[in-house]
């Protein structure tokens, strides 16, 4: 193996530090650039504070020590500790180290909850030469474009269907009747971390992604999980495989057949739910909050029919997700042994 040298973080990086504060109050749903927190992204703003590729590190709550990488110009919070390679290393290979490296477990160095930026800038991290570093770096760029074209191609299938929606359904939630009038969804059943079963199955409780992976179903599908609790509490999302909901409230087809309806109704007014959530130390959202949001009266002939006609778009937005999921698992197989040398590159 060619001589693989040892640095600080800090004597590696460009820069190091967290991002800036921002009111809730200052995002939005829908502007130019994503704000990125510890948690991933958690709206938009029309201003940016970084431009480039970086390693996105959180520093607090459940995703501390999570590291992803980024490329592009986004609004980076307090909450996300920003990590640029110098000339003595690829960014996108820190990114990949980095998140192997289980950086949450040095939260409890710190005096303060939480990562501190002066603990991670003496991480040792070893690195092979340069070369290697953008040749790895290049298989994983190879694989993740292909996931970001997928992600892509799933935004614009639901778009066109929040599109007929707003067609078919204008003014919808000005109306004088309630969700709650029509159905209410069901909380889930809590779950701790030592009781999964590893298996496939996701775990969703308060956070944007799954907060761990079971061997069973307390779902159908498709389903929608509405999060429960934290920074990110009435979080909408769509499953097109069956899930346990843990904290999370959760509407699938023993509720109603409709899912694909309620799924784009609830994603329309995310704002909203956000709005609701009750508690300070720890917002959370519970199904009475969205069983009482406003409503228009609905036909079942007029859902029904948009049902069908968003059915197939959903469908594949499914399989295109699943496509995703199989890259990213081939991904991390091949990571580890590119960057240890048991798979050469040539």
């Amino acid at each position: 193996m060619e001589e693989w040298k040892e640095y600080k973080l800090g004597d590696v990086c460009s820069r190091l530090k967290s991002g800036k504060g921002i009111s809730s109050s200052s995002i939005l749903e829908n502007a130019q650039y994503p704000v990125i927190g510890g948690n991933g992204i958690r709206g938009y703003v029309n201003t940016a504070n970084f431009k480039g590729e970086c390693a996105v590190i959180g520093r607090q709550g459940a995703y501390c020590g999570n590291v992803r990488y980024f490329n592009g110009e986004a609004y980076m919070t307090e909450h996300a500790v920003v990590a640029v390679g110098n000339s003595n290393v690829n960014t996108r290979y820190l990114a990949c180290l980095l998140a192997r490296m289980q950086l949450g477990n040095l939260s409890a160095q710190s005096a303060q909850p939480g990562l501190s930026v002066q603990i991670l800038s003496k991480l040792l991290v070893k690195l092979p030469p340069l070369y290697l570093q953008n040749k790895i770096a290049a298989v994983v760029k190879s694989i993740d474009d292909k996931i970001e074209l997928n992600r892509r191609i799933n935004d614009n299938l639901e778009q066109q269907a929040i599109d007929l929606f707003d067609y078919m359904f204008p003014s919808i939630t000005t109306g004088n009747y309630k969700i709650g009038d029509w159905l209410k969804p069901q909380r889930g059943i809590g779950l701790l971390t030592k009781d999964t079963i590893l298996g496939d199955v996701p775990v969703v409780a308060g956070g944007l992604r799954p907060a761990a992976y079971h061997n069973k179903a307390n779902t159908l599908s498709p389903v929608v999980t509405i999060s429960a609790s934290g920074a990110n509490a009435g979080y909408v999302a769509l499953w097109n495989k069956p899930v346990w909901s843990s904290d999370s409230s959760y509407i699938d087809p023993s509720l109603t057949p409709d899912v694909y309806f309620w799924y784009v109704m609830l994603k329309k007014r995310q704002k909203e739910i956000f709005d609701a959530q009750t508690g300070s130390a720890q917002p959370h959202i519970y199904p009475q909050h969205i069983a009482e949001l406003p409503i228009k009266q609905l036909e079942n002939e007029q859902i029904i029919k948009y049902t069908e006609q968003v059915t197939p778009l959903f469908k594949m937005i499914g399989d295109t997700t699943e496509e995703n999921v199989k890259l990213a698992q081939l991904r991390d197989t091949l990571l580890p042994k590119l960057m240890s040398g048991e798979l050469k590159i040539s």
